[in-house]
């Protein structure tokens, strides 16, 4: 009878096997622009072995349609291993954004064996490389990577970005802790401005501010970003992690 256990353990640990192969966690918010509902987001992460997914989405809603079309798309993808620091190294990167009469459609290619970063700006029809020095994030994996820096408040933490044809070391500041309420829960967080120059859900070459969960998780339970016109702040509604 003593078989029995071992078939069971082998069974749970099988399982858990498979479970840490294909991890998965998604984040979805809500959008307020200058305190109006105005659209929603999502980030998600799917993990399978040494490869990893990263994507954004914003679309604005029905009623702000009418006024303002957004419909922004983002992905980057990864590979753990051979000695990549936090999340992982980029391999690609695409970036699609509808924003009212605004579209843009870019690429990245990080190759590690030629140490070089291809540039391709398929609405314009425009290509070119650039020299690769690891590490170096793209502007979404970059988020994802302060979530695993080890955050001191007081204390600015940096990482290294490549965006729109051009390398730059992005400052990371650590303000304070905060207590957050959000229609997902109330939270302690603790509140980072990464100093992005970027495009999409993290940019708008404002003032960005992230709310990261006081735990080993960080998950951004609130975003602010400064627009042209206004304040957008991102409220994290529920998803699963």
């Amino acid at each position: 009878m003593r078989i029995i256990p071992v078939l069971l353990f082998c069974c749970v640990l099988n399982a858990m096997t498979a479970l840490n192969a294909s991890a998965a966690e998604r984040l979805e918010y809500v959008l307020f622009w200058n305190g109006l509902a105005a659209g929603n987001a999502a980030l998600e992460m799917k993990e399978n072995g040494e490869s990893v997914e990263l994507s954004s989405s914003v679309t604005s809603t029905p009623l702000a349609s009418v006024v303002y079309t957004v419909n922004d798309q983002v992905v980057s993808v990864l590979r753990r291993g051979s000695g990549a620091p936090g999340i992982g190294a980029p391999e690609r990167y695409r970036i699609t954004i509808r924003e009212g009469r605004h579209y843009r459609a870019k690429e990245y290619r990080f190759d590690y064996g030629t140490k070089r970063i291809t540039y391709i700006d398929n609405k314009d029809a425009e290509r070119a490389e650039f020299p690769l020095i690891a590490p170096v994030f793209d502007p979404l994996s970059s988020i994802y990577h302060i979530r695993t820096l080890p955050l001191v408040i007081g204390r600015s933490a940096y990482v290294t970005v490549f965006d729109n044809k051009r390398v730059y070391k992005m400052e990371v500041k650590v303000l304070r802790r905060e207590g957050v309420k959000t229609p997902a829960g109330t939270f302690t967080t603790l509140l980072v401005q990464p100093m992005m120059q970027s495009e999409g859900f993290f940019s708008r070459r404002g003032e960005l501010y992230l709310w990261l969960t006081d735990d080993a998780r960080r998950i951004p339970v609130q975003i602010k970003t400064k627009i042209r016109i206004g304040t957008v702040t991102g409220q994290l509604t529920g998803g699963s992690y």
